[in-house]
């Protein structure tokens, strides 16, 4: 409860601030855009065409932006968290999602590095205090979206050059994904957010009438690197597979680094259909990229592609491509 308190004070005296502004009733502004009215005659602003309604309208001190949207969101989550002070819940838990992403971002500034992706520290995930583990999954957050916006934002087909610049932000954005697949912690929700919102812009495109096919691989493929790995099932209902025509450019890309990225995606499909017999969608994809890889299995001039394309395709022939039950 004092937690709740606490935040409601200072939630109000952030507002209290803001509304004070910059203290500045000597200048004559517009107080609809600011303009500079110093010598502008009347009480019509030449910039926004505002017409005040007196002289003392155009003396008021300018309101801060930062301090009044801080406030809002502080003032919200003290009220949660008064209303829900008797819950056995993590304090962290209480503050509706959209206010705890607000209130993480205004404590913690994620910094984006010039290559690769935000990286949390496991320390913080591990960590028996909610606020720790709520700035891990606030800072993966921002890594998804840093993800996402890298695929997304650029439109056509994605080019050799591209896919080797993504291929390793995708095995970060993964391997993020299967660091915290295995926490209950409620924080769960400030990662979930941003894949939920990524999977209905993924659909929109796939069932739009005219689709972009080169929008509905960059989203796709966005999603599916946010996807559990090695466990087979995803808690999502809108699991999807990395795109086949993409696995087909990684697999015959002159970057090796890049066809061994195709090949561990290649298992991951096959893992499915190992684990989900029933999944023809994708037991038909997995049956398109066979003869790629027995021809990189059989041909690929790099000894460590060469290597994990017999390896992959071992594991095909003895379990993916059995046939189905009653098939």
């Amino acid at each position: 409860m004092l937690p709740g308190i606490a935040m409601l004070i200072v939630g109000f005296a952030l507002l209290l601030w803001a509304r004070h502004g910059d203290g500045r009733r000597d200048l004559r502004r517009c107080p609809k855009c600011w303009y500079a009215m110093t010598d502008t005659p009347g009480r019509t602003c030449p910039e926004c065409g505002h017409i005040s309604g007196d002289d003392a309208s155009l003396h008021r001190s300018k309101p801060r932006k930062w301090p009044g949207r801080a406030a809002v969101v502080v003032v919200f989550a003290g009220l949660a968290f008064i209303l829900t002070g008797f819950s056995s819940r993590p304090w962290i838990s209480r503050i509706p999602t959209p206010a705890l992403r607000a209130l993480l971002d205004l404590m913690y500034e994620v910094e984006t590095p010039a290559a690769g992706l935000p990286t949390p520290a496991l320390a913080d995930l591990r960590s028996k205090k909610p606020l720790e583990r709520a700035r891990w999954h606030h800072t993966t957050a921002v890594a998804f979206e840093s993800w996402i916006s890298k695929v997304t934002t650029p439109s056509g087909p994605i080019s050799d050059a591209e896919l080797a610049t993504l291929a390793p932000l995708a095995d970060e954005a993964n391997q993020l994904f299967s660091d915290f697949g295995g926490t209950v912690h409620n924080e769960i929700r400030l990662v979930e957010s941003v894949t939920s919102r990524l999977a209905r812009r993924w659909r929109a495109a796939r069932d739009a009438q005219s689709p972009d096919p080169d929008r509905v691989i960059r989203l796709q493929w966005a999603l599916a690197e946010l996807q559990f790995r090695g466990g087979g099932y995803s808690h999502r209902d809108d699991w999807t597979l990395p795109p086949t025509d993409l696995v087909l450019q990684a697999l015959s890309h002159p970057d090796p680094a890049v066809r061994i990225f195709g090949l561990d995606r290649v298992g991951r499909i096959a893992h499915v259909v190992v684990m989900e017999p029933e999944n023809e969608a994708a037991r038909e994809q997995l049956g398109r990229l066979v003869e790629r890889i027995e021809s990189v299995a059989n041909s690929d001039v790099d000894a460590a592609v060469l290597k994990r394309a017999r390896d992959v395709l071992i594991y095909l022939r003895m379990f993916a491509l059995k046939p189905t039950p009653g098939g």
